[in-house]
């Protein structure tokens, strides 16, 4: 069943529903996302010996043959434990699946381009720049497998400043490379719990975002719903970015992409913002007549829209499948 509110006005508490709703999924689906992303980093870890890494760095990249494993890994990962979760977002089982063969695709190519990259810089910054031997190289390289350009850098640049201290502080080198070593494998650790939480949230979000869109499709499909306009919302709190701030309540045609460049939600990694859907006015009152399922509300509800058309908040409440494809609007 696709149910809907009764149409009414936009207010500030109707905005945090909407936020709260994303927030609930994304609570409910992100911790085991980032587990799984996280686990799989360290089994890819793993599965590379020494031996192979003394060689990535004679190379100055990884073979093809382990880029091929870890696209059979990544390609695991996402379709046998992302995808379920991303395709919960959705009431069609067709269009999330449409959406998930897709996004799957573009993101195990992603993971591995990315990957690949980061640890090329690694290898050419340690190597050229640092001037690190290929053994001590070799044991700082296995923890960042998982990590992006950047962060792998940032790693390499931890680990070099903390020998450094300790060998200015009087230790040995030896020693001063074990500790800075271990140092560096523990901020490791914390960069791909950072990078599996970016990973799973903007996933989760694009997932959310794309099956509300969806929805609505399916609704208008049924008759149950005219033109609507896409209301662009952030979550509301302290946290929410520049960007997203200035894309709150911003509202275009359904088909039409925001001033930022989005067609939906996400604008950025890690962005919590999501949209509600604004029915025109004139349709609604069209479906109304024809049917006369739910009452309007009354025409204070309205809001002027730039063609001085009103529209009316209709708002998602709950989604189940248990009927199958029946579709109806109901009075809360």
């Amino acid at each position: 069943m696709f149910t809907f509110a009764e149409c009414r006005a936009a207010t500030k508490s109707r905005t945090s529903d909407v936020a709260r709703r994303l927030r609930a999924f994304l609570d409910a689906e992100e911790p085991q996302s980032i587990q799984w992303l996280v686990r799989s980093w360290g089994q890819q870890q793993s599965a590379v010996t020494y031996g192979e890494l003394r060689e990535a760095i004679l190379a100055g990249h990884f073979s093809e043959e382990r880029l091929a494993q870890w696209r059979l890994d990544y390609s695991s990962l996402v379709n046998s434990r992302l995808v379920p979760a991303w395709e919960r977002a959705f009431l069609s089982l067709s269009a999330a699946r449409e959406y998930s063969r897709v996004r799957a695709a573009e993101l195990v190519t992603g993971l591995v381009e990315t990957q690949g990259e980061a640890l090329r810089a690694l290898i050419d910054r340690a190597v050229y720049t640092d001037m690190l031997p290929a053994n001590e190289l070799a044991r700082l390289m296995r923890p960042v497998i998982g990590l992006d350009k950047r962060a792998a850098l940032a790693n390499l640049r931890y680990y070099g400043r903390v020998k450094a201290n300790l060998i200015e502080g009087g230790a040995r080198a030896a020693i001063a490379e074990s500790r800075a070593r271990e140092a560096a494998l523990r901020y490791a650790g914390r960069q791909h719990r950072y990078r599996a939480q970016m990973i799973a949230r903007t996933e989760l979000s694009a997932a959310y975002n794309r099956g509300a869109y969806s929805a609505v499709k399916e609704a208008q499909s049924a008759g149950l719903i005219g033109d609507v306009v896409k209301v662009w919302r952030t979550a509301g709190d302290s946290r929410v970015c520049a960007v997203c701030s200035g894309l709150d309540g911003e509202r275009v045609n359904e088909d039409s992409m925001f001033s930022g460049g989005g067609f939906l939600p996400p604008a950025h990694p890690h962005c919590r913002c999501c949209v509600e859907y604004a029915e025109i006015m004139e349709n609604l009152l069209t479906n109304l007549r024809g049917g006369g399922i739910m009452e309007s509300g009354g025409g204070e509800n309205t809001e002027s829209l730039g063609s001085d058309r009103a529209v009316m908040e209709c708002e998602i409440i709950g989604v189940t499948t248990s009927d199958g494809d029946v579709v109806e609007r109901v009075n809360p």
